[in-house]
C-alpha cells in the first residue's frame, strides 16, 4: 500500500500541471517558463492541451516530441533504458544492457571489446591475451571453450572452419592450403604466386605449363587483365618465329637465339619482312628481300645483264657470278666438230661458223678450223675477221687452221704475222724443199749444193750430171772420188775431185803435209810405201809384186800380215813365252781372288762394327719368337711403331725416336734393307737402313721422324731380307702410328676444294672449300714453288694473321707448306668484300654503320700493336653477316703489306713503292716524299666510309674530273674531297671528314673514331674495344701475353655480375659453338 503511494506521488510531481499563460480559442498556445505544453486527451474532437513542469533527461541527445520526459537517443558512452540514458562500461561507446559492442581510443590506446563482449580491455596488456582473444600464428581462438586451438595444416590464420591466409608457398581453396605447384618457393605473396618456374606462366596466381600457350616454349607470360599471353623464351634449339617456338632446322635457321628469334638464315635461305626465313629461288644461292633478288647465284647459274640469275647452257664448261667464262672445247672432242664463243660483253656461249672449232667475239672470227680448212683473211661488214675455208690442193695437213705440210716442190708462205693468209708455194724445179721461190732449202734429188753455197753465192741447187765423171755425187757435192781423182775433204770450198798424179795409180790428199801420196801405183812392178812408188825388187826376200804389195816369197820364206815383207818364225822363243804367259795368268787370277776375300772380310767386319751386333739371350729370344710374322726369316720385337706417343699427340717439327730389335734366328747369313716411300708429311730417317747379320746375330734400329704438318699418319715400311747363299729375298713391314697436335702447316690431301673459282689476286687464286668439315678460304699459289722473294711475302701473311687473333679479324686457319700446293687456309666469308655486297644490294644505314664500327675496331687493334695495315679498302673487308644485330658483321683481311714497325722508327719510313691503292692513299703517300703512319690507315678509313654509304666506287671514271688516272693524286693531294651525299647524316659525313683530313697530325685515332660511332646511339651490337694487358703488346707465340692476375680479375667480375645472373640466365645461349665472349 506504501509502494502504491508512493507511486502516486512521484507521478504527482512528474506531472505538475502549470497556469496557461495564454490561450487561443479554449486552447493553451503558450506556457510559462520551465513548463511545457502537453497534450492531455488526443482521442477526443479538439485535443486537451495544458502545460507541465519542464523535467531535464540528463545525456539524451533526442527527446520524444510528444514527451519531453522520454530520450529517444543517447550520447556516446550511454544506452536507452526506459526512456532515459544509462552510462556504458568504462572505454565503451556502444552498448547495451548487457553486452558492449565497440570500444574508444583515448591517449594512443585502443581498447578492444572482451571475448565476452561486457566491457573493454586494453590488450596490449598481456594479462588480458585470453579476453582479447589473441592466439600464436597457426592457432585461432575457440569462445566456448576460451582457448585457442590450431589451425589446419599450413595455414598461418585462420577461424574455427576456415583459413584465413595459408604461408607462403600455399593457397587456399574450400577452407584448405594447398601447395602453390611450379612457383619459386622466395617469390610467392600470401597465397599468390609471384615468380613461376621457367616453363610456367602465372594465371590467378598459379603456375600453368607453358605448353598449354605455346609448345616447345621455356619462358612463356599471360597477362590476365589485357587477356593477352605469348611466349617470350623458347627451349634451347628453338627459336621464335612470329610469336611461335619453332626448330632450327624448321625455321631454316643457321644461328639464332632462343629469346630474340633467329639471326642468320642457312644457306640459300633469306629474311622475309617478319625476319623469317624463306627459301631462295632455285637460281639463288644467297638472296635477300625477295626470293629472286640473288647476292650470289647457285652453282650452275650466273649474272645476265639485268642482274638475274641464269642457269649456264649446257655448252658452257667455266662460269662465274658475271656469266660463262669458258665454253665447251671441242677439240677435247675432235677435230671435226664446229666450236662456241662468248661474244664480247655476253654472258652465254654461242656456236661458231661452219668448220670452225675455235672463235673469239664473233662467230666468223675464227682462230682454229676443223680438219681440212684453213683460216683465211677477209672483211665482214666492215670489220676485218679471219673465217675458216676448204685448203688448198697443194696443202697434205693441216692443224688448228693452218697448213703444216705441203706437197713436194711446195714451200709455206706467209702466217708470221696473225693478219697474213698461209699457203702453199711452188719451189724451184732443182730445190727439194724452200722458204721462198728463189733459194732452196733442200736439194732436189739428182742436184746438189756445196756446204759453203752462200759464200759461192748459189742459192739453187746444180745437177749431178755436171760432177759425175770424177766422183759419186751427194747432196754436197762429190762423196767418194773416182778411181785416179781425189779431194780434199777437210776444206768447205771443196765439192769435186780432182786428177791424181801420173805417178800414182789412185792418191789421197794429207792435210797434216799438204800434200799428195800414192795408195797404188800404176803398174804391177811397183809397190807404194810412205805416199810414193817403189820397185818391187827393194822388198827384201820377196820374188814376186802384184801392184802395192808382194805377192810370192823366196823359198823358206812366208809373207808378213802387211804383205810388203817376207820372214821366217823364231821357234826358239815360242815355247818360253808361252810358259811365261801361263804362269802371269794363273797369278794375276790368284790375286785377284785374294783381292776380293780381303775386301769381303773387311766389309763384313764395317758392317758388324756398325750395326754392334750380340748374342740372343734366351729372353730375347722368346720375345722375337712372339712375333706375328712368322715367314719372314728375320724377327723384331715390335711390329708397330708409335715413337713413346701411343695415347699422345705429336708436335709438328719435333724430332721423335724409336728404337727396334732385329735378330736372324736361322743358320744362315742374311742382308736386310728398309724401304720407304718419300712423304710430304713427315721425315724419316733409319740408322742404319741396311746391313748384313750372320746365324744367331741380332742388331739395334734407331728410327728418327719429324712430322711436317698436322695429320693423322699410318704408314708402312718395308723391310727386305736376302739369304746371301741363295740368293732369295723375304718381305715384311713395320708401320707407323703417329697422331699430330693442331698447328699452322696443314695436310694438304686433308684440303678438298670446291670449283671453280670464286676469285683471284696478285698471289693466287681462291676457293671456297672444306678442311675436316669446316668451310675455309683456300688461297692457293699460283707459283708451284717459291722463289725467295715469294717465301718472303708468304711467310710474312703467315705472321702477320697469327699474331692478329681478334673478333674482327679474319682467322687463319693454318698454311700449306708443301711444294706445289702452297696455299693459305681462312675462315670463309659467304657473302664476299663489301664492294661485293655495296654494288649488288642496297644495304640499310645500320648495318653500313655495324661494318665501319667492326673495321675500326680491327685497325684499333693493329695500331696498339704498332701494325699499320697499308692496304685498307673495300675489298679487303670481308661480309660475314647482313645482320647489323649480329656480333660481327664484317672482318678486315688481306695483310700482305702490312707492317710491324716500333714507335721510334714509325714516322721514319717512307712508303714502299707499289705498296696500296690510289685511290685510297692519303696525300702524303702520293707524294711520294712525306712520311708514312698510322694516320694513313685513317685517311683509307675515310674513303671506305664514303665508298660504304653511297655504295658505288669513289672517283670514278664517268666523273669528267677523273678522266685520266693522274687527275685522282692531283685532286687528293690539293686539299680537294668528294661531295656530301645529299641524304647523308651530318655525324656520320662529320667524321667522314676528320678521318680524310689533309694534314695527318688532325685525323682522329680509331679509338676516337669507336667512341664517335657510339655516341651516335644506332640500335647495334656494338663489341668493346680489346684493352690489351701488359700494354698492349702481342707474345711471340701470337697471341695476347697472360695476366697473371686473371684468376682474381675473373673472380670479382664473377661476384660484381652475380646479381644479374637471374635476369641474364633467361637468355639462351647462341645456338652455335664458335662464340666469342667479352669481359
Amino acid at each position: 500500500m506504501q509502494l502504491l503511494f508512493l507511486i502516486l506521488f512521484v507521478y504527482l510531481a512528474l506531472s505538475e500541471e502549470c497556469a496557461c499563460k495564454k490561450e487561443d480559442q479554449n486552447i493553451c498556445v503558450e506556457c510559462p517558463d520551465n513548463c511545457q505544453l502537453q497534450i492531455v486527451n488526443s482521442t477526443s474532437t479538439v485535443p486537451l492541451v495544458k502545460c507541465f513542469v519542464n523535467t531535464d533527461l540528463v545525456n539524451c541527445l533526442e527527446k520524444d516530441s510528444h514527451n519531453s520526459n522520454v530520450c529517444l537517443e543517447c550520447k556516446a558512452g550511454y544506452f536507452l533504458s526506459e526512456g532515459s540514458c544509462v552510462v556504458c562500461p568504462d572505454h565503451c561507446l556502444l552498448c547495451n544492457a548487457t553486452t558492449c559492442f565497440s570500444c574508444e581510443t583515448i591517449n594512443n590506446i585502443t581498447y578492444t571489446v572482451s571475448s565476452n563482449r561486457s566491457s573493454c580491455i586494453n590488450c596490449m596488456d598481456e594479462t588480458v591475451n585470453m579476453d582479447c582473444g589473441l592466439c600464436p600464428e597457426a592457432t585461432y581462438f575457440e569462445p566456448s571453450k576460451s582457448v585457442c586451438l590450431p589451425c589446419q595444416p599450413n595455414c598461418k590464420y585462420c577461424s574455427s572452419s576456415l583459413c584465413q591466409q595459408c604461408y607462403p608457398g600455399y593457397y587456399t581453396q574450400q577452407a584448405f592450403c594447398n601447395k602453390i605447384q611450379k612457383c619459386q618457393t622466395a617469390l610467392t605473396s600470401i597465397d599468390y604466386c609471384d615468380v613461376c618456374f621457367y616453363g610456367f606462366y602465372r594465371q590467378r596466381g598459379r603456375c600453368q605449363d607453358c605448353s598449354v600457350l605455346e609448345t616447345n616454349c621455356w619462358v612463356c607470360y599471360h597477362d590476365e587483365v589485357n587477356i593477352i599471353s605469348g611466349c617470350t623464351i623458347c627451349h634451347p634449339g628453338y627459336v621464335k618465329v612470329q610469336g611461335h617456338c619453332i626448330s632450327l632446322a624448321d625455321a631454316h635457321c643457321k644461328v639464332g637465339y632462343s629469346d630474340s628469334g633467329c639471326l642468320d638464315c642457312e644457306d640459300t635461305y633469306y629474311f622475309d619482312v617478319n625476319m623469317t626465313c624463306q627459301r631462295c629461288s632455285e637460281a639463288c644461292f644467297s638472296c635477300t628481300q625477295d626470293p629472286n633478288n640473288c647476292l650470289s647465284c647457285a652453282s650452275g647459274y650466273y649474272f645476265n645483264n639485268d642482274g638475274i640469275c641464269e642457269r649456264k647452257d649446257s655448252n658452257c664448261v667455266s662460269s662465274d657470278l658475271k656469266g660463262c667464262l669458258e665454253c665447251v672445247d671441242v677439240l677435247s672432242m675432235g677435230t671435226d666438230l664446229t666450236g662456241y664463243y662468248i661474244p664480247k660483253d655476253g654472258t652465254t656461249c654461242e656456236i661458231c661458223s661452219e668448220h670452225c672449232n675455235r672463235c673469239v667475239y664473233n662467230s666468223r672470227n675464227c682462230t682454229s678450223c676443223v680438219d681440212g680448212y684453213v683460216l683465211k683473211k677477209m672483211v665482214v661488214d666492215g670489220v676485218q675477221l679471219r673465217d675458216c675455208v676448204e685448203k688448198q690442193s697443194y696443202c697434205v695437213d693441216t692443224e688448228m687452221g693452218f697448213c703444216v705440210l705441203c706437197t713436194d716442190g711446195y714451200f709455206l708462205n706467209g702466217g708470221s704475222d696473225k693478219n697474213d693468209d698461209q699457203e702453199c708455194v711452188k719451189c724451184d724445179k732443182s730445190c727439194g724443199s724452200c722458204e721462198v721461190s728463189t733459194e732452196c732449202t733442200t736439194c732436189q734429188v739428182l742436184y746438189y749444193r756445196p756446204l759453203n753455197w752462200k759464200e759461192l753465192g748459189w742459192k739453187l741447187c746444180h745437177p749431178q750430171s755436171e760432177i759425175n765423171m770424177t766422183c759419186e755425187a751427194g747432196i754436197n757435192g762429190c762423196v767418194t772420188c773416182n778411181e785416179g781423182y781425189y779431194i780434199n775433204s777437210t776444206e768447205p770450198t771443196t765439192y769435186k775431185c780432182s786428177v791424181c798424179p801420173e805417178r800414182c795409180g789412185s792418191c789421197q790428199y794429207i792435210e797434216s803435209t799438204n800434200s799428195i801420196n800414192c795408195l797404188s801405183c800404176p803398174t804391177k812392178d811397183l809397190y807404194a810405201k810412205n805416199g810414193e812408188c817403189y820397185p818391187c825388187s827393194d822388198l827384201p826376200n820377196c820374188a814376186k809384186c802384184s801392184y802395192d804389195v808382194c805377192s810370192k816369197c823366196k823359198g823358206g820364206y812366208s809373207l808378213e800380215q802387211n804383205m810388203l815383207s817376207c820372214s821366217r818364225p823364231k821357234y826358239e822363243l815360242i815355247i818360253p813365252l808361252t810358259v811365261l804367259g801361263v804362269v802371269l795368268i794363273i797369278v794375276f787370277l790368284v790375286g785377284v781372288g785374294l783381292l776380293i776375300w780381303r775386301e769381303r772380310r773387311r766389309y763384313v767386319y764395317e758392317v758388324d762394327q756398325k750395326l754392334k751386333p750380340f748374342k740372343v739371350n734366351s729372353d730375347l729370344e722368346m720375345l722375337l719368337l712372339g712375333s706375328d710374322n712368322k715367314n719372314f726369316p728375320m724377327k723384331t720385337d715390335k711390329w708397330e711403331l708409335f715413337f713413346g706417343l701411343k695415347k699422345g699427340k705429336a708436335i709438328v717439327d719435333k724430332v721423335y725416336e724409336e728404337t727396334l730389335s732385329i735378330a736372324n734366328m736361322t743358320n744362315k747369313t742374311y742382308f736386310f734393307e728398309f724401304y720407304t716411300d718419300p712423304s710430304h708429311r713427315f721425315d724419316l730417317e733409319i740408322e742404319p737402313n741396311n746391313g748384313v747379320l750372320g746365324p744367331k746375330k741380332a742388331a739395334t734400329i734407331v728410327f728418327h721422324v719429324k712430322p711436317l704438318c698436322t695429320a693423322s699418319i699410318i704408314e708402312n715400311i718395308g723391310i727386305v731380307a736376302m739369304d746371301m747363299g741363295a740368293q732369295v729375298k723375304e718381305t715384311a713391314k713395320l708401320t707407323i702410328y703417329l697422331d699430330t697436335d693442331l698447328s699452322v702447316k696443314l695436310d694438304y690431301t686433308e684440303l678438298k676444294p670446291v670449283l671453280p673459282a670464286i676469285g683471284e689476286g696478285g698471289f693466287g687464286i681462291v676457293f671456297k672449300g672444306k678442311y675436316r668439315d669446316r668451310i675455309v678460304a683456300i688461297k692457293k699459289m699460283k707459283s708451284r714453288s717459291l722463289t725467295d722473294e715469294l717465301e718472303k711475302e708468304f711467310n710474312h701473311e703467315v705472321s702477320m694473321l697469327l699474331q692478329m687473333r681478334y673478333v674482327s679479324v679474319v682467322e687463319l686457319i693454318g698454311a700449306i707448306y708443301t711444294e706445289g700446293e702452297i696455299a693459305l687456309v681462312t675462315e670463309f666469308a659467304e657473302y664476299g668484300s663489301l664492294t661485293k655486297v655495296y654494288l649488288h644490294q642496297e644495304m640499310s644505314y645500320l648495318f653500313k654503320v655495324k661494318v665501319m664500327e667492326d673495321v675500326a675496331l680491327a685497325l684499333s687493334y693493329l695500331h696498339k700493336n704498332n701494325i699499320i695495315h697499308r692496304d685498307v679498302k673495300s675489298e679487303n673487308v670481308l661480309v660475314f653477316s647482313l645482320n647489323p644485330k649480329m656480333d660481327v658483321c664484317s672482318k678486315l683481311t688481306d695483310f700482305g703489306t702490312s707492317r710491324c714497325i716500333s714507335e721510334v722508327a714509325l714516322m721514319g719510313k717512307k712508303l714502299t713503292i707499289g705498296i696500296g691503292t690510289p685511290n685510297y692513299m692519303s696525300p702524303e703517300c702520293l707524294r711520294g716524299n712525306g712520311e708514312y703512319g698510322f694516320p694513313s690507315d685513317v685517311y683509307s678509313f675515310g674513303v671506305m666510309m664514303y665508298e660504304t654509304y653511297t655504295q658505288k666506287k669513289v672517283f670514278e671514271e664517268t666523273d669528267k674530273r677523273f678522266e685520266k688516272p693522274w687527275m685522282v693524286p692531283q685532286f687528293i693531294i690539293e686539299g680537294n674531297r668528294l661531295e656530301q651525299p645529299p641524304t647523308c647524316p651530318s655525324n656520320y659525313w662529320n667524321l667522314t671528314n676528320q678521318c680524310w683530313a689533309q694534314i695527318p697530325e688532325d685525323r682522329p685515332t680509331f679509338m676516337n673514331v669507336i667512341n664517335a660511332i657510339e655516341s651516335w646511339g644506332e640500335d647495334i651490337v656494338s663489341l668493346p674495344a680489346l684493352t690489351l694487358k701488359n700494354g698492349g703488346k702481342i707474345s711471340q707465340s701470337g697471341g695476347e701475353e697472360e695476366d697473371d692476375n686473371r684468376s682474381s680479375s675473373e673472380t670479382s667480375s664473377s661476384t660484381s655480375s652475380s646479381a644479374t645472373h637471374s635476369r641474364e640466365s633467361s637468355r639462351s645461349p647462341p645456338l652455335y659453338s664458335d662464340q666469342i665472349v667479352f669481359n
